[in-house]
């Protein structure tokens, strides 16, 4: 992801093969460990 910090959700399910509803749930886990952060608006963040 820090080589293309614009994937979407979608991009990211279709690419390792999971629902987008287990993308999700994962980056969440992440960010509750610090080990990501989201940077930028809502919008047009990553």
């Amino acid at each position: 992801m820090s080589k293309a910090p614009g994937y979407t959700m979608p991009q990211l399910a279709a690419r390792l093969k999971v629902s987008r509803k287990t993308v999700a749930e994962r980056l969440k886990k992440l960010k509750e460990k610090g080990m990501i952060d989201r940077a930028g608006s809502a919008r047009q963040g990553y």
